[in-house]
């Protein structure tokens, strides 16, 4: 069988990813075995070894195969000079992937206190959340009807999103005053296209101010929280930007399925329905109040 000029681990690796996309488990399983015959100090056969195993739902099989991932990567950690953060150097990468999958498996189990455990052990590392599990741990509090601390996390993520913002349009407002200056003699007699400038520049900082907002789903999980704890209005107001934000989280738990499909918008409320969908439907009184502001909006 011909192989491309690489390394054997990483053709064994490669081989076990094409055979994961093609949907069998069971060669992928043996190419990252392979791999780690190749070289059994890279963490990364380990952690789709994992991968491959929770996806036949053999959970236990894939926690260990995480476990066994966190440990490789902690030796090849003990092996780096620190670099910089820590989601940017592969390993570290795999680290996190690594906790993030256990944490996750944990919470398809039902056992919640593990996967916050997970969840909080990974945001530690990792404050930025650049694997995307504040939400999961703010849903595994609410399925522990536990409001408190998921109201604490979104204020906090509203709070710097705010300062986020009032940073950025200082930062704006100063790029402005420095193109004004620099080009002030180019500009003179040419108001038109002066204006058209900073009309273009005005759009293109404002497109990078739509890109740090709260995610929607934030909204959603804040107002259960409000909910829970007994207040309709905190719930209605946070319910309500979520529906401006993205309206499909409301049309999929509502099955008022009219809007268009072709938003991505609509694939993170769709995981999010898929994933969370039963917790709303076992509190119908919230999903009744959602309705009326869904209402009230179509």
């Amino acid at each position: 069988m011909w192989q491309p000029e690489m390394e054997e681990y990483e053709f064994h690796l490669e081989e076990g990813l094409y055979w994961m996309e093609e949907g069998d488990f069971e060669e992928a399983l043996n190419s990252f075995q392979r791999a780690i015959q190749a070289d059994p100090d890279q963490p990364d056969a380990y952690f789709y070894i994992g991968y491959a195993l929770a996806e036949q739902e053999a959970y236990d099989e894939a926690l260990d195969a995480y476990r066994t991932t966190l440990r490789v990567a902690n030796k090849a950690l003990s092996q780096l000079e620190e670099r910089g953060p820590w989601w940017v150097d592969s390993n570290t990468h795999t680290y996190l992937k690594a906790l993030r999958e256990m944490g996750w498996i944990h919470y398809k189990q039902g056992d919640y206190e593990d996967a916050i455990n997970e969840f909080c052990r990974l945001l530690d590392l990792n404050p930025q959340d650049s694997l995307g599990v504040v939400h999961l741990l703010a849903e595994a509090y609410l399925r522990l009807n536990q409001p408190e601390p998921v109201m604490e996390i979104y204020e906090l993520m509203e709070q710097a999103y705010h300062e986020q913002m009032t940073s950025s349009r200082r930062i704006f407002d100063q790029e402005e005053e420095q193109y004004r200056q620099a080009f002030e003699i180019h500009w003179q007699g040419k108001e038109k296209e002066k204006e058209e400038f900073f009309h273009f520049l005005r759009e293109e900082q404002e497109k990078r101010v739509e890109e740090l907002k709260l995610e929607s789903i934030a909204y959603y999980n804040h107002g259960l929280a409000y909910w829970i704890s007994g207040s309709i209005k905190g719930a209605e107001e946070k319910w309500e930007k979520g529906l401006a934000g993205n309206p499909f989280v409301a049309s999929l738990l509502l099955e008022d399925r009219y809007l268009p499909l072709d938003d991505p918008e609509y694939y993170k409320a769709r995981d999010y329905v898929k994933r969370f969908g039963d917790f709303w439907k076992s509190h119908n009184p919230a999903l009744v109040v959602l309705r009326k502001l869904w209402k009230g909006k179509t």
